[in-house]
This record gives structure tokens, sequence and C-alpha cells, in this order.
């Protein structure tokens, strides 16, 4: 399940392991090489990247969502939901849920964090 902190930590995660990167590559370029900084570096971006992983496969398998996993991972697009007291697929609280087509199927989530993915895989 995905929940506010784990969001938090995932962007600062990302932050965290952008900027040892800059440091890795500023220091290799004056000549000091670390293995272990870059095993590091490597160990710490396969871990974000499973945590990743795991949220756009919980978005995509989502069919159910209350209102606030909806508005951080998708976009509301009907003028009038459906709800009943059910557990959100997203965040795996009991809450008042209305099926994820109502957020567009979390797209624009799942292609703000897959755009991430890319942009390491491709490095």
């Amino acid at each position: 399940m995905i929940n506010k902190e784990m969001i938090e930590s995932l962007k600062l995660g990302f932050s965290l392991v952008n900027e040892l990167e800059l440091l890795y590559l500023e220091l290799e370029t004056e000549g000091y090489e670390s293995k272990k900084t870059k095993q590091f570096i490597d160990r710490a971006k396969k871990l974000l990247l499973k945590k990743k992983k795991a949220a756009v496969k919980t978005l995509h398998d989502a069919y159910t969502t209350c209102h606030d996993c909806g508005a951080e991972f998708g976009v509301y697009s009907v003028g009038c939901s459906s709800t009943w007291t059910g557990k959100c697929n997203v965040c795996g609280q009991e809450k008042r849920v209305t099926e994820s087509r109502d957020y567009g199927y979390f797209v624009s989530g799942i292609a703000r964090i897959s755009r991430t993915l890319k942009l390491w895989n491709d490095k």
C-alpha cells in the first residue's frame, strides 16, 4: 500500500541519490574514485527503483480509491461519482471510496512515477 510517508520518503530518496551521484561524478573527475561509494549509490538506486515499481503496480491494480489518493495520483474526470464505504486499494484505509476510473485510472500519477524510472533506467 502507498501512504504519504512512503511518497515523501521516495521523493527524498531520489533527491539524495541524485545528489550522491553528482558528488561521485565530481570526485571522479578530480581523480578520487571510490568503489564503495559507487556500490552504495547503486544499492540505494536499486532499492528506490524497486519501491517505485511497487507503487506503479499498486496504482495500476487499484480498483477502488479514496478521494485523498485519487487527488494525489490522478485527475478527477467525472462530475458525479458513486461512493461507498470500503477499502482503498491504494492506501489500504477503510474510507469512502469510488472506482479508480473516476480519477483517470491514475494515468497521471503512473506517468509521473514512470518518468523517474525511465530516467534512471537510461543511465
